[in-house]
């Protein structure tokens, strides 16, 4: 376990090994009145846009205006996973303005491959790849093992050893999920801020992770979600190269 002594803070890597932020289990939560409202809200609002056109809206636009109520009731009220509302919207835009839709549309409708073509959205992809990433690192405990590793010749002195904290964070927000990344640095430094004084010295170690890890994931698109949000964005108004790492270098 973690001590302290005059020559500064000392850390076990395996203590840090040992804590984990996995959730040990998810209990079934029986359906609330809530998210009975919430479904039912959600098909009232795609039944009544299909048959009620709304003033200053195209019939696609109202049927558009629909399926974004029930996404949001649906999202609120989590009637249903957070994963299948964002399934589910991409289908019922299939369903009722792409050009094959069930209902009659305008000539011109978008095609409905436009609309599963976002699933496979180079965004998407980067977005799965950085999760998988982090999800298979925290679960075999890597990131934990490795960054209580990286922090040995960093302990000793106090300011060498926020040093570290926010070296190891920053570059490991370059590859994970900062959030994650800032979760995963608190369970590795946790024994270490608990065993120092109150006062600036736990202030700074604390406050140094979160900044660190903000730092680090301006790095690459996958440091954060919204770096590869900004990288599509930009693509679509043809304003980046092919590449992610080269354009994220130019524009960042």
């Amino acid at each position: 376990m973690s001590h302290r002594s005059k020559a500064g803070v000392s850390i076990n890597p395996r203590s840090a090994q040992n804590m984990s932020t996995r959730p040990a289990g998810v209990s079934k939560k029986k359906f609330s009145p809530f998210k009975a409202f919430g479904a039912l809200g959600a098909l009232a609002a795609i039944t009544i846009c299909l048959f009620v056109q709304l003033p200053g809206l195209s019939v696609e636009g109202t049927r558009m205006f629909g399926i974004f109520l029930a996404a949001i009731l649906l999202w609120v009220s989590e009637a249903v996973p957070l994963a299948g509302t964002a399934v589910l919207v991409i289908f019922l835009e299939v369903l009722f303005i792409s050009d094959h839709a069930l209902l009659d549309v305008a000539k011109g409708a978008p095609a409905y491959t436009k609309f599963f073509g976002a699933l496979a959205n180079p965004v998407i992809i980067l977005f799965l790849g950085g999760f998988m990433v982090a999800d298979g690192a925290a679960k075999y405990k890597l990131d934990r093992a490795l960054s209580a590793v990286l922090l040995k010749p960093f302990i000793g002195k106090p300011r060498l050893t926020v040093l570290g904290v926010m070296l190891i964070t920053a570059i490991m927000s370059m590859f994970m999920s900062n959030t994650a990344t800032t979760a995963t640095m608190f369970a590795v430094m946790m024994p270490v801020i608990m065993a120092l004084p109150e006062g600036k010295a736990r202030t700074g170690i604390a406050l140094s992770i979160p900044v660190a890890a903000n730092v680090g994931g301006m790095g690459t698109p996958v440091g954060t979600p919204p770096n590869a949000i900004a990288l599509g964005a930009l693509e679509t108004q043809a304003l980046t190269s092919p590449s992610y790492s080269g354009c994220w270098r130019q524009y960042r």
